[in-house]
């Protein structure tokens, strides 16, 4: 069978000829932790958003529940930059990190701006794990 084609199983579902290396086997953490974070930071990005359209005692109920939301996204990057080692995860960090400072600071453009660095960081590194496992046949 060559490299480029394509086996099934008794279900349809695509498998593999060979068993995946131990080398493949952190790019694919290192892709699926980027896509999960990638979109809680796009779901970030968005009650930020919404956030500035509120006023008196519903916006400083949000503030509580966007800071808190923040919070527990810190973790999933902590836990993934922890398993993958990565510098990109640690410039997540470092702007999710500035996006609570400047949300404490009601500073809600720039808060957002840190998230939107934050996303960037991370589609750095689900681009580079993304290409070599298409490179492999694995996505």
């Amino acid at each position: 069978m060559g490299k480029n084609e394509t086996l099934r199983n008794e279900f349809g579902h695509v498998t593999c000829e060979e068993p995946i290396t131990m080398d493949m086997k952190p790019l694919i953490l290192e892709f699926q932790y980027s896509e999960k974070i990638k979109s809680q930071l796009i779901i970030g990005s968005n009650l930020l958003a919404l956030m500035e359209s509120l006023k008196g005692d519903e916006r400083t109920g949000a503030e509580k529940i966007v800071k808190t939301y923040l919070q527990s996204l810190l973790t999933e990057i902590r836990i993934a930059q922890n398993s993958i080692k990565s510098v990109n995860y640690h410039g997540a960090e470092k702007n999710v990190t500035e996006s609570l400072g400047r949300l404490e600071m009601h500073d809600m453009a720039n808060s957002n701006l840190s998230i939107s660095k934050a996303l960037s960081y991370v589609t750095t590194s689900c681009e580079a794990a993304m290409t070599t496992l298409q490179e492999n046949d694995l996505l």
